[in-house]
């Protein structure tokens, strides 16, 4: 199978990838960014045992969203909790 051939001209096609480069930059700033902001603070992740629905706080939500489980029933999410 062959590759679709670039009819583009060639100043259109470096102007592309100029453009896709600054935006994979943007987004990997962005990115790492929210991680040093998150890493920071006290949150937990936390999973009902129930349905397995997870939130991301510092405390266990008082209902379950999805299968209205109370607050007893989820369990803080550790390495020991989940290892692929």
């Amino acid at each position: 199978m062959h590759p679709i051939p670039e009819r583009r001209p060639q100043e259109k096609q470096d102007r592309a990838q100029r453009a896709a480069d600054l935006l994979a930059d943007r987004s990997s700033k962005a990115n790492t960014y929210k991680v040093n902001k998150i890493s920071g603070t006290k949150m937990k992740i936390w999973y009902c045992k129930v349905c397995g629905y997870l939130c991301f706080r510092e405390d266990p939500p008082y209902i379950c969203p999805i299968c209205k489980a109370k607050r007893k029933m989820f369990a803080e999410m550790t390495n020991d909790t989940y290892s692929p």
